[in-house]
């Protein structure tokens, strides 16, 4: 294990309510079980530690204690470098539209980030039109990557790639559930979108090496 293996801790969490919430903004009718969630939870994790392993070992520790300092430009040059393909491109251009919807709200601002964050989640999150709440980020990036530290910016970088490969990946589930007349999407619709697309198929052989 390289040092940098060993510093970036990501635990799995559970996303379900708001990979339920992506599910609903785009189809009304459709829902997922347990063991769906329990896959796209288990997507998510792996690309979140991936993102982030990427980002350390690009940067040069700021202290003694190897930590360091991540950016959005970073977090926007580790979904380049680590996403790839089309994915990365549509992916890059959601974080972007979403951090500049945010810098044009009128959200008034604290001295502190992390303040503004922890007292105004649900406001920045909607003022932002993301799904998975920042506050909720904030607390698994900054609970887990001990290592790193964020600039504000890119918690909402983040909650933005979150919610973009969750409906990414629900939609192709949602096709693959309609063609074989099902109503709820469960671990093997969600196995299959990933197989049956390039992209997704390619991203998840290269976070699971």
């Amino acid at each position: 294990m390289s040092q940098a293996d060993s510093v970036i801790v990501v635990n799995p969490q559970n996303w379900d309510k708001y990979t339920k919430a992506v599910l609903k903004s785009f189809d009304e009718q459709m829902d997922i079980d347990q063991d769906g969630c329990i896959k796209i939870n288990e997507f998510l994790h792996l690309v979140t530690h991936s993102l982030l392993l990427s980002i350390y070992k690009t940067k040069t520790p700021i202290n003694e204690n190897c930590q360091v300092f991540a950016s959005s430009q970073d977090l926007l040059d580790a979904i380049n470098r680590f996403i790839r393909n089309e994915l990365a491109k549509c992916g890059f251009s959601q974080v972007i539209r979403t951090q500049r919807i945010f810098q044009n709200a009128k959200i008034s601002k604290s001295k502190r980030d992390h303040e503004l964050i922890m007292n105004k989640s649900d406001e920045i999150t909607k003022q932002s039109g993301l799904t998975f709440d920042v506050g909720t980020v904030f607390n698994v990036l900054n609970e887990n990557s001990f290592k790193l530290q964020f600039e504000f910016l890119f918690y909402i970088g983040f909650s933005s790639v979150l919610g973009y490969l969750s409906a990414e990946l629900l939609e192709l589930a949602v096709e693959h559930a309609t063609k074989a007349n099902k109503k709820i999407i469960n671990a093997e619709l969600v196995e299959m979108a990933i197989e049956k697309d390039v992209e997704l198929k390619d991203l998840f052989q290269r976070i699971n090496n």
